[in-house]
């Protein structure tokens, strides 16, 4: 721009409106701006949304899925709580985790007729569908995977009566699907694209007010002339079902709206559900950060674009924190895209900043700005909006700087103040030219003290004491609603045993360090995980760490803990046939390494050009690893 994967039972009674309106109120202006998939849409028009790795239940009580089990409610994230369920227990798929891109699916078995149902959707005559989804086998003539139908219709839905729907043909393996006028005309849209066995599709049907169009991977399938735009009623929804013909196979995501979408919106919601679950688009891939190539910013993506004078959308916020609008210089097959790498927005980094910027949060977001060819474009200056409403502590408008970088450096970055605030929290920088094609952006604070942008856990260490105990020490700087840490110990990294559960001082806004020492220490490599539990009974894991007893502090001594300018290592013992010397920063991210001679007693290493700040030492063998912590003053 030149011119520039589990819910506990507390956030399933909070969706279904059982909890306090306290905490309803964020919500309310939200629902306003576009935050449906890929930032389009609202629970207005977006009357369905089910997602796999949101609100997956095996029973109606809200008890979150584990792997393999049955599926009795799939929770509607649209925000209007038409959870999709099934009461027959021998008719409930299963909740497979991990399966695409790392996200979990839900498993349909033709065998047994699953399938799941939303009653009582508000739809209308126009509709726009997706599915993501594969099959394993096609065992029935027309397998469904969505069916839209009237609330008065029972299941099996006859032929006739589906007034929506999307399914494979079993001998030409070939995606279709229909629509009913509300005069009973059913109208039909022709074979497709061949969908092969076992690959992840993404299908869209598209109602529109004289025509049905069905896209694959963003590429029109088939399309129909002859419909008059009046769907009859189809407020009841089946997921993996059409009639009495069960899906055999997966479905991650379905996504439904009442209106005809226009195809820039279109085009957006492929390339959210691109990045989401890593599949290609044969068409209109303009999205690109969430290659690997490119850092992954795969998470939460959103758009705004245009085709034509008639054909665009200029508004989009989906389920992240960042809302972007108002374009000024936003041309004809132009888009603007954006996503995250899904960091923590709970924790401050302290180092990685500009001059005058005294923290930021580790979440970053990665632009695209491109026409539809995939060239960079310049949709003009944009307003960028910063949803803080469910951040603890204070925030002081003035302190906010909005962080933009081409390279991902951010101590080299283009610092943009003067917020305003919109209230509810929501901050909104105005105007703002920086971002181009490629640019990395984020916000940060000038004032760490006033406006902290809240952090959960600033660190998590274990160092080794002697040949018997080690200290777990962790800091945090704010705290919400804070009962307790668990702290666990593994000598596989796969089977754990509590050593420690700590009382947390429940609510603070300043540094809080807590520490425990572990006088049974293993002998060679060991585990160590911290674990937050909440008063509500939610729990968060904090953090692996690993330390190896084969090492001692007899074996090496690494000084001073303060440094200014040298560190020195002293070896004494030492039997390991090569040493790499390694220095990370506090995020993790590797700054230097060297290869030591073990048979050489005393090394120094000069820091004097490192930032102030917290590093981690690390000292690796052939089978060892030994970890020190220093402070750069």
């Amino acid at each position: 721009m030149k011119t520039n994967k589990s819910k506990t039972n507390l956030e399933y009674l909070l969706k279904k409106g059982i909890i306090i309106l306290l905490f309803l109120l964020p919500f309310y202006n939200k629902v306003y701006s576009q935050t449906g998939p890929g930032g389009v849409g609202n629970s207005i028009n977006n009357v369905l949304w089910l997602s796999s790795d949101k609100g997956v239940y095996n029973n109606n009580s809200g008890t979150a899925a584990s792997n393999g089990d049955n599926v009795e409610v799939w929770q509607d994230i649209s925000g209007n709580n038409k959870d999709a369920s099934q009461t027959d227990s021998s008719k409930r798929p299963n909740y497979y985790t991990n399966q695409l891109n790392g996200l979990p699916v839900i498993t349909w078995t033709n065998s047994k007729g699953d399938f799941l149902q939303s009653l009582g959707v508000d739809t209308a005559n126009n509709a726009s569908v997706w599915a993501v989804a594969s099959f394993f086998s096609l065992n029935s003539p027309n397998p469904g995977i969505i069916q839209g139908s009237p609330n008065s219709i029972s299941n099996p839905v006859p032929p006739s009566s589906k007034s929506i729907g999307m399914w494979i043909e079993k001998t030409s393996e070939k995606i279709w699907g229909r629509g009913i006028q509300s005069d009973g005309t059913s109208v039909d849209i022709p074979l497709g694209t061949k969908i092969s066995k076992d690959t992840f599709f993404i299908a869209n049907n598209i109602y529109r007010s004289n025509s049905i169009e069905q896209y694959v991977n963003s590429t029109l399938s088939k399309s129909i002339g002859t419909f008059n735009g009046t769907l009859r009623s189809w407020s009841k929804i089946a997921i993996g079902m059409q009639a009495a013909e069960s899906w055999n196979g997966n479905i991650a995501e379905v996504i439904v709206f009442k209106t005809e979408l226009n195809n820039t919106q279109r085009i957006i919601i492929d390339n959210y559900l691109s990045a989401k679950y890593n599949l290609p688009l044969t068409s209109n891939k303009l999205y690109v950060q969430d290659l690997p190539a490119n850092g992954g910013f795969e998470y939460e993506v959103a758009g705004i674009g245009q085709i034509s004078a008639t054909d665009f959308h200029n508004d989009a916020q989906g389920t992240s924190i960042v809302r972007i609008n108002n374009p000024q210089g936003l041309g004809n097959n132009e888009f603007l895209f954006w996503g995250h790498n899904n960091k923590n927005t709970l924790s401050t980094d302290t180092l990685d900043m500009p001059s005058g910027v005294k923290a930021r949060i580790e979440r970053v977001w990665r632009v695209n700005e491109v026409n539809s060819s995939g060239a960079s474009a310049d949709v003009g200056n944009i307003d960028i909006i910063f949803d803080l409403s469910n951040y603890p502590g204070p925030i002081t408008v003035t302190d906010l700087a909005l962080l933009v970088d081409s390279d991902g450096n951010f101590s080299n970055a283009t610092v943009i103040s003067g917020a305003s605030d919109l209230g509810g929290r929501k901050y909104k920088f105005s105007g703002v030219s920086a971002i181009s094609n490629n640019s990395y952006f984020t916000i940060g604070t000038l004032n760490k003290i006033i406006t902290p942008l809240p952090i959960e856990l600033l660190s998590f260490d274990v160092n080794i004491i002697n040949a018997h105990s080690c200290l777990a020490s962790w800091t945090t700087i704010s705290e919400v609603n804070n009962k307790n840490f668990i702290l666990y110990k593994s000598i596989d990294g796969i089977e754990w045993i509590e050593v420690a559960n700590i009382n947390a001082i429940g609510n603070s806004y300043s540094e809080t360090q807590y520490e425990f020492i572990d006088t049974k220490l293993y002998s060679g490599i060991s585990y160590y995980k911290l674990t937050q539990e909440d008063f509500d009974g939610n729990k968060k894991q904090l953090g692996v760490r690993i330390i190896d007893n084969s090492f001692t502090n007899n074996d090496i001594n690494i000084y001073p803990n303060f440094v200014n300018r040298e560190l020195t290592i002293e070896f004494y013992k030492i039997t390991e046939s090569y040493l790499r010397f390694q220095i990370l920063d506090a995020s993790g991210r590797l700054l230097n390494e060297s290869l030591l001679n073990p048979n050489l007693s005393l090394y120094k290493f000069n820091m004097s050009d490192y930032k102030q700040g917290l590093y981690y030492i690390k000292i690796i063998g052939d089978n060892h690893l030994y970890s020190y912590k220093v402070i750069k003053e």
